[in-house]
């Protein structure tokens, strides 16, 4: 199984937690420990959790019910286990953990509700999120086919069953003699394993397993010892997720029921969100409000331009194309008269190269009515005003009018009109 992201792989043991906080996809934590209870895990509100509870208080048995249909197989399930349970059926949780649809017998993990309850609980409770929950046993990586995997470097001793078939917590430590748990085991077997790996941790223990090759003599099983350079606990964190099938969290238990666990992991988001939103609008309304009362001052200013281009404009409904209108009717004359010839535009380019940068000439102001324009204009002295009478007479009619010596300078109206 996959948990994406960050996540918190926990212990629960008898003596208090071991903790070690791992990212998907990566086996070695980036940090680890120990607490004596849940008030001291250092996962933060919201972190997500696979929890390894004491194997002791889950067991699995094998059925040979059909699988198919599903729903009918897991109501079938307490009613097959009936005899091998303590108490009634319906104070039990099932999880089947395979899923083939082939196989002959199917290995089920049977735990009290009321312990599933607590477990689930004690995660809920404080604001985590648990992703999946496994009895200890199972958290170790699945020995090879035909290989039995036996954990003796702590008690309760751990069993290991190959291909998903669980495993079992055995209420013994290492002595002499193979525990008796584990020989009942090898007795009831459907198939004896070929081989029986110890995981041991000192010379003790090595010696004490090795006297077990004469009694698993009997039922013709090689002993392979395992030393160990870790801790159960550390080495257990170190061990890749089991199968999906093996987590216990189903039906009821299933992750996502309580929506409103889910749900408070994202009300800091949520505020922040929101808050933001609210900044945002406010921002938005602002600006709306400066463009709208920019456009309201552009408006007017355009119908004040209007309005003193053309006092004779009457009502006003859209200035800027009005304007645009009336420039373009006043390069339009009435008739049949050469546009070139009346047109605005044409009379001020053709009076360009007289009036324009490096003269001396200034232009004070000009009229034009469709048949003339009229030039006020200010020159240096009265022999500019002669040499520029001289340059337009040779394209057109120039009329000078009202020439007077002012400030210097020598002012004067200029009437063009086209020559026949």
């Amino acid at each position: 199984m996959t948990i994406y992201g960050d996540y918190w792989w926990v212990q629960w043991r008898p003596g208090g937690l071991y903790w070690a906080q791992r990212a998907a996809g990566d086996d070695n934590p980036s940090r680890e420990g120990e607490c004596p209870d849940w008030e001291s895990l250092p996962a933060p509100p919201g972190a997500r959790l696979a929890l390894s509870v004491p194997g002791d208080g889950v067991r699995i048995h094998t059925v040979s019910v059909p699988t198919r249909p599903r729903r009918r197989f897991l109501a079938a399930l307490p009613f097959a286990l009936e005899d091998q349970l303590f108490l009634p059926q319906e104070t039990y949780h099932f999880v089947p953990l395979s899923q083939a649809a082939d196989r002959s017998s199917t290995p089920v993990a049977v735990v009290e509700r009321d312990r599933m309850t607590r477990w689930v609980k004690e995660v809920e409770q404080r604001g985590w999120r648990l992703e999946m929950l496994i009895p200890e046993y199972l958290s170790i990586p699945e020995p090879e086919p035909g290989a039995w995997l036996l954990d003796g470097t702590a008690t309760p001793l751990l069993l290991r069953f190959p291909e998903t078939a669980g495993g079992a917590a055995l209420n013994s430590g290492i002595e002499s003699q193979p525990p008796g748990a584990l020989l009942l085991a090898l007795e009831q077997a459907p198939q004896l394993p070929r081989r029986l790996e110890v995981r041991v941790r000192g010379q003790e223990q090595r010696e004490r397993v090795g006297d077990w090759q004469s009694r698993l003599g009997d039922f013709d099983i090689e002993l392979e010892q395992l030393e160990a350079d870790l801790s159960r606990p550390a080495w257990l964190a170190r061990q890749p997720l089991p199968a999906r099938s093996c987590n216990l969290l189903t039906g009821s238990y299933k992750p996502g029921k309580e929506r409103l666990l889910q749900a408070r992991r994202f009300i800091p988001a949520t505020g922040l969100a929101a808050a933001l939103i609210v900044v945002l609008a406010a921002q938005w309304l602002l600006e709306n409000a400066r463009i709208r009362a920019e456009h309201e001052r552009l408006t007017q200013a355009i119908e004040a331009t209007y309005r003193e281009a053309f006092p004779d404009a009457g009502n006003l409904v859209e200035p800027r194309h009005q304007m645009e209108q009336r420039l373009i009717a006043m390069g339009r004359p009435p008739g049949d008269r050469d546009q070139a010839q009346t047109d605005v535009l044409a009379w001020l380019e053709r009076l360009a190269p007289f009036t324009g940068a490096g003269t001396n000439l200034r232009l004070r102001a000009f009229s034009f009515d469709d048949r003339r324009i009229v030039l006020e204009l200010s020159l240096p002295d009265f022999e500019a005003l002669e040499d520029l009478q001289k340059q337009l007479a040779e394209s057109m009619r120039v009329n000078v009018e009202n020439v007077e010596l002012r400030d210097g300078r020598v002012h004067s109206r200029i009437h063009l009109e086209r020559q026949a």
